[in-house]
């Protein structure tokens, strides 16, 4: 149980013992938990089980769910000869990403973000296979346990899915009630439109990964380089590998842009 896992850990504690954790400043304001919804999972699993094997058991599963739905989502976008290597590749290369070399997918420790990971996956595969229901299923469900990655991953499917059908582009009016909601201060919207105040902005300057005018050369290399790779992909893969690539890239370019 280290790095994020630890955190979750003691979300957990927190349910278990709520009238000793929740006093504590780290609880008192709330913090991951009003995002995800692993940690009351996670929480209930405990009531049956101690921490240290459910932590390292569900490690182990998502790794393994991991494989699986890279294997579901290259299978239906690559020839059969071509999809053994990208899958190898995804589980054997690096898989950092972002700054401070701290970011990777499939990790190896319990978060919400590999099994989100995993549920994106799923929903490329589901939306490749024109299986829309599940697919849509699969990205809501990856939304209530890391919003970020449905966030993200949401982006690069809806440019793949406007590519191919225009009417996609009607889906940008999903965001008026979003924002009407974040004019109303309902939660979890409620922080969409607040800014920082001076206090709290100069604290976030020290991290070196949350603004991209703070990251290093090497964090620029890691970003150009998928760039190109996706770059070449869009240009020199056949479909529907290709369109995927360039809706990533379009993605990666939203995202940074953001």
């Amino acid at each position: 149980i280290y790095h994020d896992a630890i955190l979750y850990m003691g979300q957990v504690m927190a349910q278990l013992r709520p009238e000793v954790m929740f006093d504590d400043p780290f609880f008192l304001h709330g913090g991951q938990e009003r995002y995800s919804i692993l940690p009351w999972l996670l929480g209930k699993m405990a009531l049956s089980a101690t921490l240290p094997p459910l932590f390292l058991l569900g490690t182990l599963a998502s790794l393994f769910l991991f494989a699986f739905a890279s294997w579901y989502a290259l299978s239906a976008m690559l020839p059969t000869k071509q999809r053994y290597w990208a899958w190898l590749g995804v589980l054997l290369l690096p898989s950092i990403y972002g700054a401070t070399r701290i970011f990777s997918y499939n990790e190896n420790f319990l978060t919400a973000r590999p099994f989100a990971e995993v549920l994106c996956l799923l929903a490329v595969g589901s939306f490749v296979r024109k299986r829309w229901l599940s697919g849509g299923a699969c990205i809501v469900f990856a939304a209530l346990l890391h919003p970020l990655q449905a966030l993200s991953a949401g982006m690069v499917m809806w440019t793949w899915a406007s590519i191919k059908d225009r009417r996609w582009l009607h889906a940008l009016w999903a965001a008026v009630p979003v924002l009407l909601l974040a004019f109303a201060d309902v939660e979890p919207f409620d922080g969409l439109l607040h800014s920082f105040d001076p206090e709290w902005l100069a604290a976030s300057r020290t991290s070196t990964h949350l603004f991209i005018a703070g990251w290093e050369y090497t964090d620029y290399t890691v970003l150009f380089f998928d760039a190109i790779l996706l770059a070449i992909g869009s240009r020199l893969l056949s479909e529907p590998m290709r369109r995927w690539c360039f809706a990533g890239l379009v993605g990666l370019c939203m995202g940074i842009g953001a």
